[in-house]
């Protein structure tokens, strides 16, 4: 049921900021969605775990970088993270990201990007081996951005994600995951 409202409310806010002008100025939000799935073998994780994402992003650029082909922009991203388990268990990690990025701006409507970063998450999901609801993660992934004729923009993006609570508490059994989403940017 839960799995079905953030369904419902990531087509009611697509539906109302599809229409905002959300071109590559200095501050934009991200409404991300999508999937994620843990790798048993990758690493010391164990567990398979399966999640749908909603993910909130705020874009503040940092600076431009370079000129002509090899012009690039650099990107300081804070997200709001809410994962939702639909296997094992049904529950919610909730998170907070800090992220750097940088978009190659090579074109005026096909521009890839990467990132890097992490940050602490909260769960209260009975995961064999976590051994802590506090914990924290870091990710890095890849991205493309495809701006349209109105000014707005659509992303895919793929990231690789640990969550573990690095040492503090045992067992300390690590979740690697994929996760692929897809996102409107918009502002306000």
């Amino acid at each position: 049921m839960k799995l079905i409202y953030l369904i419902l409310l990531f087509t009611v806010v697509t539906i109302n900021v599809a229409f905002a002008d959300a071109d590559q100025t200095d501050e934009s939000w991200m409404l991300l969605t999508g999937y994620g799935a843990t790798h048993p073998g990758l690493g010391k994780t164990r567990e398979h775990v399966e999640t749908v994402d909603v993910i909130l992003r705020y874009r503040r650029k940092l600076k431009d970088i370079g000129r002509d082909w090899y012009s690039w922009r650099h990107d300081f991203l804070i997200e709001l993270p809410v994962s939702h388990l639909i296997k094992p268990d049904d529950g919610q990690i909730l998170g907070l990201n800090f992220l750097a990025s940088w978009t190659l701006k090579t074109s005026q409507r096909y521009m890839p990007y990467f990132f890097v970063g992490g940050g602490p998450v909260y769960t209260e999901a009975n995961i064999p081996g976590m051994g802590a609801n506090l914990c924290g993660n870091y990710q890095a992934g890849l991205g493309l951005s495809y701006k349209t004729r109105k000014g707005r923009s659509f992303v895919l993006e793929y990231r690789f994600h640990h969550i573990s609570n690095a040492g503090m508490k045992q067992p300390n059994v690590p979740l690697n995951s994929s996760k692929v989403l897809v996102g409107i940017n918009f502002s306000f």
